[in-house]
């Protein structure tokens, strides 16, 4: 009898891990990716749509620690990291899952179908757009998980990106809005860049600039846009509501930015195999670009960089399930992680 029950065991066990083997796809499609600057730890979202997941990834040892399944089989689209209270915000076409950095387990499911997010970390906001044939935008309380504001757009929102304690930019189609989180007003950018072009990504620098005899830090909303075959960055100030573009030679779309916090912006092409990281300086010159992995062509990516020294910036790769881990001081890939 005790040999019996051994045997049946063994064939539960077995008969389960088959099981488990096969809920999971046996491909990842890594897409979207955010950091907290304090851990330094970071989280990547899976776009497959059958089995997806959130790769905890250490900044330390560029190793997957843990991982994450997000459960109604929808793709991870977006994610927003709250640095000060460890949690993060992954949008899952179906729901917002909120994670707890601490523990890695979902606490919350926001009933919503953004396909973008980010957070207000010193308001403790979560801000979501993209709703399938919807113009709205939604504003959430962090402490609750509450949806607790919405204010419909004149045309679907796209990327979207916050000022710590301050205004909200949403790209739309030919353009972008800003949003005071406090009133739930908007109003569109005057001459965001040229005309017709829609943004792929948006990112928010805080550039330092002489006003007179002091020195005093204007906002400059940064866009990744694609127009005519040729992808470029426009760079907003939003104190003289003026732009300037950065062509990108060769590359048809800019897909993705993120600011380093004090000089440079990093956008994400695709148009050739390797994609590149084009790096920009805030004098608005090309100053490099770096061969990385493959992925992400017309579709969903987010890149992020760690602003404590060194300076790491981490960027998906759907083909190959893979994160490339750049180290912006040299401008080089120091470490390629695959994604299970």
């Amino acid at each position: 009898m005790k040999l019996f029950k051994i045997r049946v065991l063994l064939m539960l066990t077995v008969s389960f891990a088959i099981a488990a083997h096969s809920f999971r796809s046996s491909a990842s499609t890594p897409c979207s990716i955010d950091v907290n600057t304090n851990t330094n730890v970071f989280y990547v979202g899976d776009c497959n749509s059958v089995s997806p997941y959130v790769s905890v990834i250490s900044g330390s040892s560029n190793t997957v620690v843990a991982t994450i399944p997000l459960g109604g089989g929808h793709p991870a689209t977006s994610i927003a990291v709250n640095s000060f209270t460890n949690m993060i915000y992954v949008a899952a076409t179906g729901s917002i899952d909120v994670i707890n950095g601490s523990t890695n387990a979902i606490v919350a499911q926001i009933p919503t179908s953004a396909t973008r997010v980010a957070v207000d970390r010193s308001r403790n906001y979560v801000y979501a757009t993209s709703i399938p044939n919807s113009n709205q935008f939604l504003e959430i309380n962090g402490s609750t998980n509450n949806v607790i504001g919405t204010l419909s757009l004149p045309s679907q929102p796209g990327p979207i990106t916050a000022v710590p304690g301050g205004l909200v930019y949403v790209g739309v189609t030919g353009g972008a809005y800003s949003v005071n989180p406090d009133t739930l007003t908007y109003s569109a950018l005057p001459n965001f860049g040229p005309g017709g072009n829609t943004p792929q990504d948006l990112a928010i620098g805080s550039i330092s600039s002489r006003c007179g005899t002091q020195i005093c830090f204007i906002t400059h909303v940064y866009a990744g846009e694609s127009g005519g075959g040729q992808g470029f960055l426009v760079d907003y100030n939003t104190s003289t509501q003026t732009y300037s573009t950065v062509l990108f030679t060769g590359q048809a779309n800019a897909a993705a930015v993120a600011f380093n916090g004090s000089t440079l912006i990093y956008v994400r092409t695709w148009n050739t195999n390797p994609n590149t990281i084009e790096i920009v300086n805030n004098s608005d010159s090309l100053v490099g670009n770096v061969p990385i992995g493959s992925g992400n062509q017309g579709g969903l990516s987010e890149i992020a960089v760690n602003q404590a020294f060194p300076q790491l910036l981490y960027a998906p790769n759907s083909v190959g399930n893979t994160v490339s881990v750049i180290n912006c001081s040299t401008n080089t890939v120091i470490a390629t992680i695959t994604v299970p």
